[in-house]
């Protein structure tokens, strides 16, 4: 159940096509089999394929994103190839146990959006091709609510689980 995995689950129950799961343990492995061509198609991160793809050792198809994404504006997003409301798109966030204290929680806030705009992180994280984001406590929530209610809907239609 990997966003990998799950991206590709959606576009073929999306597009209504047939394409086979081949589990790997990460990206790496997935990304050298593609490479190699032992599979015809890969879902991989953007940092991980755009070197390949530039070298032209793959061929880089479509971002799983709803728009383009912006370090790469030449690369269509899925969407725009008339899969309306495909939309996969990764985030990483700062999370903590519930029932911190809303005094604790703003002041933590403030300071990862204080570091997260710095210029010095922001350009680091850009050449990594991450577009950096900060969102409060209560958007960032729903983001995680929203995900949950759409991610778990197919796995369970799947039936995937973890072994």
């Amino acid at each position: 159940g990997t966003p990998q995995h799950l991206s590709g689950e959606l576009l073929k129950q999306m597009a209504r096509i047939d394409l086979v799961h081949v589990p790997y343990k990460g990206c790496a492995p997935a990304l050298a089999d593609g490479l190699a061509r032992q599979v015809p198609v890969i879902f991989n991160t953007v940092p991980n394929v755009m070197p390949h793809a530039r070298a032209g050792r793959l061929r880089a198809l479509a971002v799983t994103s709803g728009k383009r994404f912006p370090l790469e504006p030449d690369l269509p997003a899925v969407a725009e190839a008339g899969l309306k409301g495909y939309d996969v798109d990764q985030w990483f966030a700062v999370l903590g146990p519930a029932g911190i204290p809303e005094a604790v929680l703003e002041k933590l806030n403030r300071e990862i959006v204080r570091i997260v705009s710095a210029p010095a992180l922001r350009d680091k994280l850009v050449a990594q091709h991450f577009v950096p984001a900060a969102s409060t406590p209560t958007e960032m929530a729903q983001v995680l609510k929203n995900d949950v209610a759409r991610w778990s809907k197919l796995i369970k239609q799947l039936g995937i689980r973890v072994d």
